[in-house]
């Protein structure tokens, strides 16, 4: 499953960025740069994927708004 160190690659299957992809990799409050795709552990999205597991699905709340992300990759480098 997903956990600190992880890249994770994503699909979103509902809300309004439905289909997009992306990869995040779980990193330190230090080393968060979301301009690259690496996030704080402690960020919501990352909260909401500790754990899961390939071809999982998470749900990311943020100001009203929901969407459901798809697990589609867990890589450890």
């Amino acid at each position: 499953g997903v956990r600190f160190g992880a890249t994770v690659m994503l699909r979103t299957s509902s809300g309004k960025n439905q289909g997009a992809e992306r990869r995040l990799t779980l990193v330190g409050v230090d080393e968060a740069d979301a301009a690259t795709g690496r996030v704080a552990f402690t960020a919501p999205i990352a909260r909401a994927l500790l754990g899961k597991r390939v071809g999982e699905k998470a749900t990311l709340r943020l100001g009203g708004c929901e969407e459901v992300l798809d697990v589609v990759g867990i890589a450890y480098s």
